[in-house]
C-alpha cells in the first residue's frame, strides 16, 4: 500500500471518528479533535488535537498538575496495538524528584498498577 493510500486511510478514519463524537455529544461538537496535515517532501505530518478532558491520559496529567509537577517534553510511539505516552516531568519546587513521587501523585489521578523503572 502506497503513503497516499495509507494517508488517505488514516484521514477517512479520523474523520469517523470525529463524525462519532459529534454524534455522541452534539453540544460540545467544538470540543472533538481538530486535525492537521501537512505534506512536506516525503512525509506527510499529521497533528490530532483533542481537549484534555476528553484525552485517556487526562486522569494522570490533571493529577501531576494538582501535585506541582508539569510535563516538560512528550512523545507518542505506535507499536502493534500499543499507544506509548513518554512524558518527561519537573518539579515546581527545589525537592529532587523520584519516581515514586510521581507514581504517588498520578495514582490520586487513576487507578493504576505500576512501579517505577530503575
Amino acid at each position: 500500500m502506497d503513503k497516499a493510500s495509507l494517508l488517505s486511510d488514516a484521514i477517512a478514519y479520523i474523520q469517523e471518528l470525529e463524525e462519532r463524537l459529534r454524534g455522541g455529544a452534539p453540544a460540545r461538537a467544538e470540543a472533538g479533535p481538530s486535525v492537521e496535515v501537512k505534506a512536506m517532501q516525503d512525509e506527510v505530518v499529521l497533528r490530532v488535537s483533542t481537549p484534555l478532558d476528553a484525552h485517556p491520559i487526562s486522569g494522570p496529567l490533571s493529577a501531576m498538575r494538582d501535585s506541582q509537577l508539569s510535563v516538560v517534553a512528550s512523545s507518542m510511539a505506535v507499536a502493534d496495538d500499543t499507544v506509548t505516552h513518554t512524558l518527561v516531568v519537573r518539579s515546581a519546587g527545589p525537592e529532587r524528584l523520584t519516581a515514586e513521587a510521581v507514581l504517588a501523585a498520578i495514582s490520586r489521578g487513576v487507578m493504576m498498577s505500576a512501579t517505577p523503572s530503575p
